[in-house]
């Protein structure tokens, strides 16, 4: 992570200064990444099969790269500096905030009729069917419209300060970087278990959040640590 910090320190010789500043730029710079990283494993592996290793579960088999993808444009706009960049306080970004919000609403509505229209079946050995280059695509726009959507929403509306959310703040990175054994494990803990699934993922998403974030307080404890985290 420091390695790759440094060298997206010198981001703008790679991508110019409007990639960060411009919203629409950044999402669509976003888009294209996500598109080529995404559809050819979306060719190769379906929507529905995930990568394993061992009795770890990797991750979804078509959205693999996805997780390098996002991953490296949140160094490279932390890099280019929060307060220069989309995520600044009362920037462009949280101006667009309705703006959007629609274009949300649209790309989860073009996603759920082109997931509609296209014959899956979750139980059959994969072959790509027709149409699946347009599901790949409107899979990728949600998930990339929304992600922005996110970000302009908290933007605009979560400005008020809390001593916990600051906390939160702060070990995010963190979080990130630790939570997945995590998740993983909490929900194999649970397969066996009858419970209802939204009752499945509120323990998970309890026991994940408070492992992760405890694991962060206590790695950012260690000086060393503390300067990269």
């Amino acid at each position: 992570a420091v390695v790759c910090f440094w060298v997206f320190s010198k981001s703008s010789i790679v991508l110019p200064a409007i990639v960060f500043t411009k919203p629409l730029v950044f999402f669509l710079t976003l888009l294209t990444l996500s598109l080529a990283g995404s559809i050819p494993l979306l060719y190769v592996f379906g929507p529905f099969q995930w990568i394993a290793f061992g009795p770890l579960l990797i991750g979804q088999g078509c959205r693999f790269i996805l997780y390098p993808v996002y991953f490296f444009a949140g160094v490279a706009v932390g890099a280019h500096g929060l307060e220069k960049s989309i995520l600044m306080q009362e920037g462009p970004l949280s101006k667009q905030w309705f703006f959007w919000l629609i274009a949300s609403i649209f790309s989860a509505l073009f996603f759920l009729i082109t997931f509609a229209s296209v014959h899956l079946d979750p139980t059959a050995k994969w072959a790509a069917p027709e149409g699946w280059v347009k599901l790949g695509f409107s899979m990728t726009l949600y998930c990339t419209t929304v992600s922005i959507t996110f970000i302009a929403l908290f933007l605009r509306f979560a400005n008020n300060r809390y001593s916990i959310i600051d906390n939160l703040c702060d070990n995010a990175y963190g979080i990130y970087l630790v939570h997945y054994p995590f998740i993983i494990w909490s929900q194999y803990s649970l397969l066996g278990s009858s419970m209802p699934a939204i009752s499945k993922a509120l323990i998970v998403f309890i026991i994940t959040l408070g492992l992760s974030w405890g694991t962060s307080v206590l790695l950012r404890s260690i000086p060393g640590v503390r300067k990269i985290l």
